[in-house]
This record gives C-alpha cells, sequence and structure tokens, in this order.
C-alpha cells in the first residue's frame, strides 16, 4: 500500500508538468505532411498570381502571411490569400512589382549576354551583376515577408534593410533559397511551382525569426 501511495506521489508531479507545460507556439509545424501540403498549395497560389509578373511582391507577401497564419493554426482559407492579395495590390505594389520586373530582367539579360560578348571585363561585370541581382531579390523578398495591410509597403521595404543587417542568417536563408528556386526553374520549369513554394515557406522562416527575437 505504501509502495502504491509512493508511485502515484511520484507520478503527479509528471502529471502537473504536463497539464501546466505551455502550449506549442507554432501548432501548425506538428502536422509535417499537413504542412508540406499547404507550401506546396501555396506555391500553386504564387504562381498562378505571378503571371503577370508585376504582382509578384504581392503574391509572395500573401503567401508568407498564409504560411504564418497556417503555423500558428489560425484560418487559411483562399479567400483570405486573396484579400492579402488585393491588399498589397496598392499603388506602392504595384510599383515595386513593375521596378522589380525591370530591374531584375535587365540584369538577367546582362547575365546571359555578357559572359559570350567577348568584351574585356566580361567576367567581372558578370560577377557584379549576379550580385547585385541576389541582393535586391533577397531585400524584395524580406520586404514581402515585412509587409503588413496595416503597415504597408513603405514600411516593408524600410524594414527588409534593418532585418538583414539585424539578422544576416535570415537574409543568408532566403539567398540560398533564391538560387535553388532559380536553379529548380532553369533545370525543369514545372519545378518552379513547388520551389515558389518552398520560397515561401523560407522567407516565412525568416520572418517568424524575427518575430521571436
Amino acid at each position: 500500500m505504501t509502495s502504491v501511495r509512493a508511485s502515484r506521489t511520484a507520478r503527479a508531479p509528471r502529471a502537473e508538468r504536463a497539464v501546466t507545460a505551455p502550449p506549442r507556439r507554432l501548432p501548425g509545424a506538428a502536422g509535417a505532411f499537413a504542412l508540406l501540403g499547404e507550401v506546396l498549395w501555396v506555391g500553386v497560389l504564387v504562381a498562378l498570381t505571378s503571371i503577370a509578373i508585376v504582382t509578384a511582391p504581392a503574391a509572395i507577401a500573401a503567401g508568407v502571411r498564409h504560411l504564418e497564419r497556417h503555423l500558428q493554426a489560425r484560418e487559411t482559407s483562399v479567400r483570405s490569400y486573396f484579400r492579402d492579395v488585393r491588399s498589397a495590390l496598392d499603388l506602392w505594389g504595384f510599383g515595386i512589382g513593375a521596378a522589380g520586373a525591370v530591374v531584375v530582367g535587365a540584369l538577367v539579360l546582362q547575365l546571359a549576354v555578357m559572359p559570350q560578348s567577348g568584351i574585356p571585363g566580361a567576367l567581372a561585370v558578370t560577377v557584379v551583376s549576379g550580385a547585385l541581382l541576389l541582393v535586391i531579390l533577397v531585400l524584395l523578398m524580406l520586404a514581402c515577408a515585412s509587409w503588413s495591410p496595416s503597415r504597408g509597403w513603405r514600411h516593408a521595404l524600410v524594414s527588409s534593410v534593418q532585418r538583414a543587417t539585424a539578422d544576416p542568417q535570415g537574409a543568408l536563408l532566403a539567398a540560398v533559397a533564391i538560387a535553388l528556386t532559380a536553379v529548380a526553374g532553369w533545370q525543369l520549369p514545372p519545378l518552379i511551382v513547388p520551389a515558389l513554394g518552398c520560397l515561401v515557406f523560407a522567407v516565412t522562416v525568416v520572418r517568424v525569426r524575427s518575430r521571436r527575437r
């Protein structure tokens, strides 16, 4: 009888700790397959919404908020995604999308033409252009991660620079995700859809990291 009471007493603190343990901060991350499915679904949504090119920043920003809601076990309907897309497609959103398309397109064209031009110093220009392109894309992804309907794109652009300097590991994660997305799309174009989902997920991780800090 005494041993039974002792065992119950020993189990009581453990049971109490289990009851009073704090809940998971990201309950949506518990189901790995559900999270993978949501990442792939976001890739489809972002790919479809980015067909017009200038809508890509708004699509990525909406995708980041969609995945963050999933991680927090909140509503993740298609309606909420397109509501964020409409909010992000304001004057600033269109302007960033158009300017980004022109600058990125010009740098990509230069990277494609310059190595075959035979111009002296072409290799150095190619390296500088590639580095500049990666920096612009990283800052653009971080701006998409910082966007919210209440603060808008102007605050997001300023926050992207601050986030890159305050969290260089997060910026490096975004750079690696961008490079892998580009390689996947170049090797096999249909892979761009799941690669976009993984890119948005990486940017979402950077957003969550900064919030926890």
